[in-house]
């Protein structure tokens, strides 16, 4: 290496400056656009499968009333006792029958207006027949043949039937069928409840999420499918048929499928498993519209690297001459210092840097107070601002949920659940704004987790509870605003929705001395030892672990602002046993500064 260093400064710094940079930038470009596609890719398929998966819950949920209507409809000891008479060879319908029958099926139609299309009662050739759509109609003749089951079928069963065409009323719609044989005398079918669900309701469902330009939605069964294709689909359009019958081979609850479209397209399907019926409902895209973005990064990163080079290479000779031009000179007067001419006075350069060299002794220890004083101010700043930082990245994801719920209420009719949901979302916002400040009394605290809590108890029902046992003495102590929501929602999506049975939160908070905690319970599924010991862990080093379970982005940045605020003995910990659930211990000083 002595042949490079061996040189003037002028002729080193070109020889080690521009293949330094040659090599450097497309490195790093290239680095950066595989990463940068890597995380595009992974960011738009996670996207992809939210999208999948709440509509898959959100179809369950409707088909599991659509359910329920039918049992109740089949149970009913009313229409048990009218089909027992109408075994009896001299039959006929009373007016207080045909009461009994329009009273048990409009019961139903009214409950599930926006679902059911019509109901259908159907037995012994038409010796009770009501059919319900806008109006009631009696005396309807119906041909059950078509139906699979009819020869032999199970009468104990209920089936459910992909969109077909509107057997009951022929007018080129196409409806959904839940139904169920009526057994006759012989215990074979001799008729049929039938409910037929709307098309339009699966096809806003279907069409209601945006894919891509070309992606669309699909639901498929044993016996068809019913897609929102977008009209602009074109080239993406694959076989729904061919489609159909590989999401129904599958045998695993939800994947991801490849498939070529019929000009040759590459074709992506994500899909998931409707619980209540088998179903498979799938994501349909291009794989390119999807990636369109990482060409785009690729032609960027290519165009910048180019002209970042073509600058270095112009820049480095008119940097070298003004780089060593004044460093010749002060090596002169070095030189002369070595030499043992103690008395070298440092001429005054017009360079600016070479200015600052001279004169750089008499003042050294005035710049180093300065910068020292300076360097304090700026660290405190930035721990201001990754405490600001920190705060704000907690709420969008929350947000989104809650108003999407609100849009689901009101597309439902359910404006009153709708505005009582609003009105929590204000008080819960409220109180997180809280005028700007960071510290927030725990009696606020506690009031913002409570508005939470509201929210998701009117979004899943009774099957979350919760309970505060908070000591008095400790409402008025000073916490960091928005410590406690982060950690009722990863209890709830991390441990009580991973179980069956009903969720339960229990916060108490008691104060030990100078110091403060508040527990979260939960009775969710809850972790065994190893996975424990690796949070813990995790949060100890203020990092993520990559395996199960992850250290959630809301209880990560609660952990660290606690440890910006309080200190490093502050902060998070974890106890939990699988199949039992977990338990989160918040400390914090009474004090509110850092330690």
């Amino acid at each position: 290496m002595r042949w490079i260093f061996n040189r003037p400064l002028k002729s080193t710094i070109m020889r080690l400056f521009i293949p330094m940079i040659l090599v450097f930038v497309p490195i790093t470009g290239t680095v950066s656009y595989i990463l940068a596609s890597q995380q595009l890719k992974f960011n738009a398929e996670t996207s992809l499968n939210d999208t999948l998966s709440q509509t898959r819950d959100f179809m369950n949920d409707r088909l599991t009333a659509v359910l329920a209507e039918m049992a109740v409809l089949d149970g009913s000891t009313e229409l048990r006792s009218l089909f027992y008479r109408a075994n009896r060879s001299d039959f006929s319908m009373t007016p207080q029958d045909y009461l009994t029958v329009g009273r048990n099926i409009d019961k139903v139609y009214a409950n599930l207006y926006s679902i059911i299309d019509s109901i259908l009662v159907y037995y012994r050739n038409g010796a009770i027949s009501m059919y319900r759509r806008d109006s009631l109609h009696t005396d309807f003749s119906y041909d059950m043949s078509p139906y699979p089951g009819y020869s032999g079928g199970n009468t104990a069963q209920m089936r459910w039937l992909i969109p077909a065409s509107n057997r009951l009323e022929n007018d080129g719609g196409n409806t959904a069928s839940l139904y169920k044989w009526i057994a006759g005398g012989d215990g074979k079918p001799d008729g049929m409840l039938l409910l037929q669900l709307k098309e339009q309701f699966f096809l806003e469902m279907l069409s209601t999420p945006k894919i891509s330009a070309s992606g669309y939605m699909l639901l498929a069964s044993p016996d068809g499918t019913v897609s929102a294709k977008a009209a602009s689909a074109g080239d993406a359009r694959v076989d729904d048929e061919a489609l159909r019958s590989m999401l129904m081979a599958q045998t695993e609850a939800s994947g991801k499928l490849e498939m070529t479209s019929r000009t040759g397209m590459r074709i992506v399907v994500l899909y998931e498993t409707i619980a209540i019926n088998n179903w498979r409902l799938a994501v349909v895209y291009p794989q390119a519209e999807i990636y369109e973005k990482v060409n785009y990064i690729k032609y960027v990163n290519l165009l910048v690297t180019a002209v970042v080079v073509i600058a270095v290479a112009l820049l480095a000779r008119v940097l070298a001459k003004l780089i060593a031009r004044p460093v010749t000179r002060l090596t002169r007067q070095v030189n002369s210092i070595e030499e043992g001419h103690l008395d070298v006075q440092f001429i005054e350069s017009d360079n600016y840097e070479i200015g600052i060299l001279s004169k750089g002794i008499k003042d050294m220890m005035e710049r180093i107070k300065h910068l020292l004083s300076q360097v304090e101010y700026e660290q405190e700043q930035k721990r201001i601002s990754e405490f600001a930082a920190l705060q704000a990245q907690i709420h969008p994801h929350f947000l989104y949920n809650t108003l999407y719920s609100i849009k689901q209420l009101c597309e439902l009719g359910e404006t009153a659940e709708a505005s009582r949901m609003i009105s929590a979302l204000s008080h819960y916002f409220r109180i997180s704004i809280s005028r700007g400040d960071e510290m927030i009394p725990v009696e606020t605290e506690l009031e913002h987790i409570r508005q939470y809590l509201t929210i998701q108890q009117m979004r899943y029902g009774n099957s979350i509870r919760y309970e505060m046992d908070v000591a008095p003495e400790m409402l008025s102590v000073p916490i960091v605003k928005l410590t406690l929501q982060p950690l009722v929602e990863n209890a709830i999506y991390h441990g009580i929705k991973k179980v069956r049975r009903p969720g339960f939160i229990h916060i108490s908070g008691r104060m030990e001395g100078e110091l403060c905690r508040i527990r979260i319970e939960d009775n969710g599924f809850g972790m065994d030892q190893r996975q424990l010991d690796r949070l813990n862990l995790a949060l100890a080093a203020g990092e993520e672990p990559q395996e199960e379970p992850p250290v959630g982005f809301g209880v990560r940045n609660v952990h660290r602002r606690l440890q910006l605020h309080y200190g490093s003995s502050n902060g998070l910990a974890y106890d939990s046993a699988e199949g039992k659930g977990t338990t989160v211990t918040v400390t914090f000083p009474l004090s509110a500064g850092k330690e």
